[in-house]
């Protein structure tokens, strides 16, 4: 399995950096697990480029319906929310994102991710090797 984040499901449905890296990850036919909190992540972060005139209606209805069915497994946050408090604590990072830490790590998974912050924090922790760049994935 793998853990997708909220700035690779994005890419699936809107044509960014990399979104063709993305894509090769929906391909491999890898069953993908996320935290529930990556349907409000995505949707908003559709919703801001809706809001900018960068994409249109049907592009952010196609990403809100569509993702759900696009992920194996949605997990409630709750479940990984203590283990993602203690990352968040040691590497001073939101907690947003290291709730997708939190999961790949219990799940024994790869986070693959296009957030070059949250792969720069994890750096030389113990967690470096839960998180995987989508741009090297």
């Amino acid at each position: 399995m793998t853990v997708p984040d909220a700035s690779v499901a994005v890419k699936w449905f809107i044509l960014e950096a990399d979104s063709h890296k993305a894509q090769d990850l929906l391909r491999r036919l890898e069953p993908l697990v996320a935290p529930d909190l990556i349907l409000a992540e995505a949707a908003n972060a559709a919703w801001a480029q809706l809001r900018r005139n960068l994409i249109g209606r049907a592009q952010f209805d196609a990403l809100v319906k569509a993702l759900p069915r696009t992920l194996h497994e949605v997990v409630p946050t709750a479940d990984v929310l203590l283990a993602a408090s203690v990352i968040a604590a040691a590497i001073d990072h939101p907690i947003y994102d290291c709730i997708y830490i939190a999961l790949a790590e219990a799940r024994n998974d790869i986070l693959v991710t296009a957030d070059t912050k949250l792969i720069r924090k994890v750096a030389g922790t113990p967690w470096r090797k839960r998180v995987a760049d989508l741009a090297k994935f």
